[in-house]
């Protein structure tokens, strides 16, 4: 005998199923954006600032922007990422 789960009741939060599922895959999808191109947003940003600390933080706020815009990231993401990058370089 199995329980039936309502997806709309609230878990943990406030939070439905619906909504933990769509976040759990929001942040699967960042986790393999940033698997697959950190390395080469951090060369690209390493070529065009001073040093690897700015590097590292144009990199980290790429993927923030990112987060915060997912649902507008197109492949290739790459190209996206770059020009994000580019545009937080411009402000280092």
């Amino acid at each position: 005998m199995g329980i039936a789960v309502d997806s709309r009741r609230p878990q943990a939060r406030g939070k439905t199923q619906t909504e933990l599922r769509t976040e759990n895959g929001r942040q699967k999808r960042l986790e393999d954006l940033c698997a697959r191109h950190w390395q080469a947003v951090f060369r690209y940003a390493l070529r065009r600032t001073a040093n690897e600390a700015s590097a590292q933080d144009v990199v980290i706020e790429t993927f923030a922007v990112c987060w915060r815009r997912l649902d507008e990231v197109r492949d290739p993401a790459l190209l996206w990422l770059y020009g994000v990058a580019r545009r937080l370089v411009a402000q280092h």
